[in-house]
């Protein structure tokens, strides 16, 4: 009898305890679309929790800020390869994020024996942990707080069924190799500690060291807890970087006291403040719970490491992890994740831009270096926008960043027709870029055709090589684009852009009808490896035209040779492209790959299958959602249209893309288990949207459901309709 009493008055305990954790969506402890609950933790794979600004991995023992990093660039042109070629964490020797020790990172214990678990609440982007006991109930979250950018947040409540003592545990590591912090005198009596301190070595000659401010919550060794009370401690971590502040110190105390003095209300702030971010775009997969929750965390991972008022980019491996590619910008920005977030938020995509813009100058300055016109882009950027790649060879010739960055704008352009951003910032690092490709072609006299020499591929296995398909054909697209800018401008562009875009050659085999990866590629050698997705990739995202054969060669011949373990984002592409000749068989046998990536139990990315390589890689949950949005979703942004064709996903009921924002309109997707499909605007803006479905003009209004799975959405005015836009375009403004 006094068992079962004991029983009953333990699940009480616990209820109580989620009502007073306010909004928890894993409140249940079980499995949810948006709740990984588990019982057993996996410490290799911690989630992470970051807000755009700021961020860490669960439970370690460091922060790191965006923007925030130590160490040199490298020194460039380099073409003895005598340059540093470490990626150590730590080393001073080259760019890499700088730790900050965390002060974070608090845990609890109590004595006697109970039942832990774990969760990552992906809709309100909190990491919980909590003990179940005869003595006591605690709950434990963490996170970065969304509103309050420069705060993240550690709290534990407890419940306590007799007199006990909590003891608290921190876990701060060592001290930072990278900044050098001094402690500031503050009153004994004060709830905070404070420090101030400088990166050692700025990333360029002269460069400035940035300085960062810390204020945290002073923490106890322990606390005695009264039998039948309740109690709450709020651990809070402020940071402020000279990046955005010269009140460094009183600013981190503002923000502190702020969040101290806000109460219950800081979580609820921040849980509503993610809910709306989260919601205005969201995915919903019935009838497969491993695909729906892969899908809502590859989102959730994706959205908390950018931030629109935060322009510093985004690397593979986000914010909180220190070692992933020593938080570097490549391309996998602007491929990998841009064409995501373009769909479902825009503002975001376009802060990607804003990083690439803002750091032309120093692109511009890399040109010069290797004496060539134009802006060259760095295969890795940081925070100045130099070259900080390790390996300069990567720098000097892996230069399809340069077009890859411009396709980024186009489809931005494309998709949004925001004209003015294009206007007064991307027309300058498309004409720049453009200048650069005509500085780096060379004319071929036996092809007549102008040809780009000593280029490494995306494919990294192969270097040097001619004529990189990929390269060329981005080269291409950059000039027709930059083309194509002057015409909706009305401004005049140089002969030489529109010339060598139609003359540029394109590696292609006429007898086996595919696309080789660059001059003297041996499709046919049993030897021949490919590290990732490289051709197939001027199908989609390039959308490149040619023949369906074509495409169909191209998947099949490179599918055969593709390293097994390579980078987690290329079995998507294979996908999407499967998808669009319509093999399905061959598109779920590539989409099902993508699983090797994905670490239990909280759905960490991985770079390499079966855990290894980078972790929180971002890169492939990038590829991830597109394979959704673009594969099975079909979607495809053009100049004058957003194309889609509806598909479900293996092993599921339905499929619902909610919030896909196409000319500041949004858009419903839908398919169910009979293949029965529907599209809707859930909210109009003042661009009519028309939907052409066989031979029928359907215009779009909220609340009307029009039945069909395949067609496409036009907008009423034409892109190159400038004059409906208000703004006056001043050519005096555009540096060609």
């Amino acid at each position: 009898m006094q068992k079962n009493i004991r029983k009953m008055v333990y699940y009480i305990l616990k209820v109580l305890l989620c009502c007073y954790s306010v909004l928890c969506n894993c409140n249940t402890r079980a499995p949810s679309p948006t709740c990984l609950f588990t019982e057993k933790l996996n410490n290799n794979f911690l989630p992470t929790l970051a807000n755009g600004y700021i961020g860490t991995v669960a439970l370690s023992d460091e922060i790191h800020v965006g923007g925030l990093y130590n160490g040199k660039a490298n020194t460039i042109p380099d073409f003895l390869s005598k340059q540093r070629k470490n990626r150590v964490k730590g080393s001073t020797n080259h760019t890499h994020r700088a730790r900050i020790p965390s002060t974070a990172a608090i845990q609890y214990r109590l004595n006697g024996i109970g039942q832990s678990s774990f969760a990552l609440d992906i809709q309100s982007n909190v990491f919980y942990k909590w003990f179940d006991s005869k003595n006591a109930n605690v709950e434990q979250r963490i996170y970065a707080h969304s509103e309050l950018k420069n705060v993240i947040v550690n709290e534990i409540i407890i419940k306590a069924n007799r007199n006990l003592v909590l003891y608290f545990e921190k876990n701060e590591g060592k001290e930072s190799e990278d900044i050098v912090f001094k402690n500031v005198k503050v009153k004994k009596a004060s709830a905070f500690k404070a420090k101030i301190g400088q990166i050692k070595e700025a990333e360029i000659k002269n460069g400035t060291k940035t300085k960062v401010a810390v204020i945290f919550s002073k923490v106890p060794k322990s606390v005695k807890i009264i039998k039948n009370s309740v109690k709450e401690f709020k651990f809070i971590t402020s940071i402020v970087t000279s990046l955005e502040s010269l009140k460094l110190l009183p600013d981190a105390m503002m923000y502190w006291k702020k969040a101290q003095n806000m109460g219950k209300d800081l979580f609820r702030t921040h849980q509503k403040k993610w809910a709306q971010t989260f919601e205005s775009f969201h995915i919903e997969i019935t009838g497969n719970l491993f695909l729906s929750q892969t899908v809502n965390s590859a989102l959730s991972s994706l959205l908390s490491s950018v931030r629109s008022d935060w322009e510093y980019g985004i690397s593979p491996g986000g914010i909180a992890p220190s070692k992933e590619y020593l938080g570097h910008v490549f391309w996998d920005q602007d491929i990998w994740m841009a064409p995501a977030f373009l769909m479902f938020y825009p503002e975001l995509a376009k802060s990607f831009l804003e990083y690439r813009y803002k750091r032309l100058n120093a692109a511009i300055d890399i040109a010069k270096k290797y004496n060539f016109k134009g802006a060259m882009f760095p295969w890795e950027s940081a925070v100045s926008g130099f070259e900080v790649c390790p390996e300069e060879r990567y720098g000097r010739n892996e230069i399809h960043i340069t077009g890859d960055i411009i396709f980024s704008i186009r489809q931005y352009l494309y998709a949004t027709g925001d004209f003015d951003w294009v206007f007064h910032h991307g027309i300058q690092v498309v004409f720049s870029a453009a200048e650069f490709w005509i500085s780096r072609v060379s004319y071929n006299n036996s092809l007549n055709l102008y040809v780009i020499n000593d280029v490494m591929p995306p494919d990294e296995y192969q270097y040097p090589v001619k004529n990189s398909v990929y390269t060329n054909v981005i080269a291409k697209m950059c000039l027709e684009f930059a083309v194509e800018l002057g015409k909706i401008f009305k401004i005049k562009t140089s002969f030489d852009w529109e010339n060598v875009a139609t003359k540029m050659y394109i590696p292609f085999d006429k007898t086996l009808k595919f696309h080789p990866e660059f001059d003297g590629f041996d499709i046919k050698n049993p030897l021949s490896v490919v590290k990732q997705a490289d051709v197939i990739l001027i199908n989609f995202p390039l959308m490149f035209p040619m023949d369906r054969d074509v495409k169909k060669n191209d998947l099949l011949l490179y599918e055969n040779i593709t390293d097994l373990n390579g980078p987690a984002m290329t079995q998507s592409m294979f996908t999407i492209g499967w998808l669009e000749v319509g093999n399905r068989v061959a598109a779920e046998k590539a989409f099902k790959k993508n699983f090797e990536h994905i670490q239990e139990p909280f759905k960490v990315w991985t770079e390499i299958r079966n855990g290894d390589g980078a972790k929180n890689f971002l890169t492939g949950a990038g590829g991830f959602l597109q394979t959704i949005i673009f594969g099975f979703g079909g979607i495809r942004v053009h100049n004058f249209s957003l194309d889609f064709n509806l598909s479900l996903l293996p092993e599921s009921t339905s499929l619902l893309i909610y919030g896909v924002k196409y000319r500041d309109n949004s858009l419903i997707f839908n398919v169910n288990k009979d293949n029965k499909c529907f599209i809707e605007l859930s909210h109009a803006s003042k661009t009519q949207l028309i939907c052409l479905m066989n031979g029928k003009k359907i215009p779009l209004k909220t609340g009307l459901k029009v039945l069909t799975c395949r067609g496409s959405i036009v907008p009423s005015n034409s892109i190159y309709d400038v004059n409906n836009n208000d703004t006056n375009y001043i050519l005096e403004n555009i540096v060609v």
